[in-house]
């Protein structure tokens, strides 16, 4: 929900659920960037950050969510609520689109 200055409010996940927080950064003159994840539940329980080679702004993006769901099978956590600002992964992770590599 937008704050009084157009920001995004940060909203904490339901009781029992970790949010894990993902993005990424990315330099297309060289072809690198990285990706983040940081699991929190009213506080940070741990994060990753990974340096990746890719072709685009939008694999990276892809990149950051496995990062994400990578750290969350890693701690076990089962109910886990995942936040990016990338609206195609998002709408990839809840099924409501194909994935830009799937050929069907």
């Amino acid at each position: 929900m937008p704050g009084s200055q157009g920001v995004t409010e940060w909203i904490s996940p339901p009781p029992g659920w970790i949010k894990i927080n993902f993005d990424t950064s990315y330099m297309s003159d060289i072809k690198q960037g990285a990706v983040a994840a940081i699991a929190i539940e009213g506080h940070i329980l741990a994060g990753s950050i990974k340096r990746i080679k890719t072709m685009d702004a939008k694999e990276a993006e892809f990149q950051a969510a496995e990062l994400a769901v990578k750290l969350a099978v890693n701690l076990n956590y089962l109910d886990v609520h995942l936040e990016g600002d990338n609206y195609n992964v998002i709408n990839c992770l809840a099924n409501k689109t194909t994935p830009p590599w799937n050929s069907s």
